[in-house]
Formats: structure tokens, C-alpha cells, sequence
């Protein structure tokens, strides 16, 4: 009996141009892939460098020599610190007796590392305001109350100013300076209402003092440092007055004209002596009343 095959015919409505997709769709999955991590790269960096000792003989005496080296390396960054402290005790080297940090020396002689400007300075200041103290008025001559200067930019925090001082006389200023800024005695003053010059100096130091913008001896080192803008408060008799520094020059010791403003608002003149610790020139800055 002969073998007869049969295939299903395929629908009349159906053929493969006319559904191109109904048959023989594959089925394509996607290659997933995962971002390095620590791990993978450890193994990737192992299985080169394992490749690399196999590969040299020189490689695979060098790179475990660069582990075993880096490795004490570490351990001894560990421990040195505390194997150095047991061998300056070991020694005694910490039972050195008291010491002051602070040579008491220094500490007694320190006027000596601050500018003075100098008894002829405050002569020629003197002189040139001596005629203008009868425009000064009474309240402000007689003022006794001690004011405040406070310079946020440069740290300083109600430095204490010693009002009218008789800056003609070496000995007076001298012993305010080290405990206080002062005010010059025959300028204007803020609470007198009237647009004066209100003239206020220090002492600036040397880096052989180390001065402080806390320390009132030698605040004034930092005055140069002070940039137009900046705020500048004076508190006196309960008041708070602002002034905003306008400009800055270096003058000679002769150099009368900081006294006296050209505002018609007024101003306020801090000076000090220039370069720190050196009283060859005076640093001048001048600020005007805020609105």
C-alpha cells in the first residue's frame, strides 16, 4: 500500500503576504547588562595582575613587594603614634617642670614691640587744633564716658575708647593706649549732632607682638585691613553710631589735614601707625555717618 502524505492546506483568507508576522515571528531577548561594581573591579584588576606575574618573573617579584611594602606601611602609620608615646615617657622627656609659654619678659616689656608715633607728632597735632577748640562744643570737651568701637570685618567687638585725651603729653596717652583706643582731644565726637571730625587712633604692632583684633594695645594692626563698605559702630551715652568706610590713605607724620572732614555729614578718622610696628607714616581711614 503505498505511503500517501498530506499537508493541510492553508485557509483561503490566510497567506503569508497578507500576514507577514503570522508566522515564523522569533522571539529576540535582550542582553542584559550590570553596572561594574566594587567587586567586579577588584576581580577584573586581580585576574590582570595574575596575568601579568605568570606572564614576567620580573613582574611576579615586583608586585608582591609593592603589597608587602605598602601594607607596612600602613600598619606602621597605626602604630607609630603610639609607640612614640611610650618612648618620650620612657625617657622622662615630658617631665620637663613648669614653664610659662609666655617669656615673662615679654609680657612686662611689650610696649616695646608696638609703634609710638612719637611726642612731636601729637605736638604738631596739638597745634593745628588748637585753634579750632573753641568750635568744639562744651558737651563734647567735657565727655568722660567711655565709648566703643565695633569693626565687624576685622573681629573687633566694642573696643573700649577713652574719650578727650590729652595726646600732648607722652605720659597720659602712653598709659590709655595699653588699656584703650583714644580719642583725640579737639575733635568732634558723634553725640554732639554737629557734622565734626570724630579722630580716633592705636597703637599697630609688629609680628614680634602676635597681636590680636581682641587685644585694644594693638587692634589697630588690622586697620588696613578694612575695605570701603565696611560698617563701623561707635556706641556712647546709650547711642548707637553707624558709619560706612569711604577711603583710606597713607600720609606722613606732618600730615595735619585727617583732622578736620570735608562731609558735610561729618566723619570719623581712625589712624594708626604705618607699616606695623613702624611709626615712618600713618595709615588714615576715613567713614562717613550711614543714612
Amino acid at each position: 500500500m503505498p505511503i500517501k502524505s498530506y499537508r493541510k492546506a492553508m485557509p483561503a483568507y490566510a497567506s503569508l503576504s497578507a500576514c507577514p508576522n503570522l508566522y515564523f515571528q522569533p522571539i529576540l531577548e535582550e542582553e542584559q547588562s550590570y553596572p561594574p561594581n566594587m567587586w567586579s573591579v577588584l576581580a577584573g584588576m586581580y585576574g590582570g595582575l595574575k596575568g601579568i606575574v605568570a606572564s614576567s618573573s620580573f613582574a611576579g617579584l615586583i608586585i608582591p613587594l609593592l603589597f608587602i611594602t605598602g601594607g607596612a606601611f600602613v600598619i606602621y602609620n597605626q602604630f607609630r603614634p603610639t609607640i612614640t608615646e611610650q618612648l618620650l615617657y620612657s625617657v622622662d622627656y615630658y617631665n620637663q617642670g613648669t614653664t610659662s609659654p609666655v617669656d615673662t619678659e615679654y609680657i612686662a616689656d611689650r610696649l616695646k614691640y608696638v609703634s609710638n608715633p612719637g611726642q612731636d607728632y601729637f605736638d604738631t597735632i596739638a597745634d593745628s587744633l588748637s585753634q579750632h577748640i573753641s568750635e568744639i562744643p562744651a558737651s563734647v570737651q567735657n565727655y568722660a564716658e567711655t565709648m566703643y568701637l565695633s569693626i565687624p570685618s576685622l573681629g573687633f567687638n566694642r573696643l573700649p575708647i577713652k574719650p578727650n585725651v590729652e595726646s600732648s603729653v607722652k605720659s597720659i596717652y602712653n598709659q590709655v593706649l595699653t588699656s584703650a583706643l583714644a580719642h583725640f582731644k579737639g575733635t568732634s565726637l558723634p553725640i554732639s549732632g554737629e557734622p565734626g571730625n570724630t579722630v580716633l587712633y592705636g597703637h599697630s604692632a609688629g609680628g614680634s607682638y602676635n597681636p590680636s583684633p581682641t587685644d585694644v594695645l594693638a587692634a589697630f594692626t588690622f586697620l588696613p585691613n578694612l575695605k570701603v563698605g565696611d560698617i563701623i559702630t561707635i556706641e556712647a551715652s546709650g547711642q548707637t553710631y553707624n558709619y560706612r568706610m569711604t577711603k583710606s590713605k597713607i600720609v606722613k607724620p606732618d600730615d595735619t589735614s585727617v583732622l578736620y572732614t570735608t562731609s558735610s555729614k561729618g566723619s570719623l578718622t581712625l589712624v594708626t601707625c604705618f607699616p606695623a610696628g613702624n611709626n615712618s607714616h600713618r595709615y588714615v581711614a576715613v567713614a562717613t555717618p550711614v543714612d
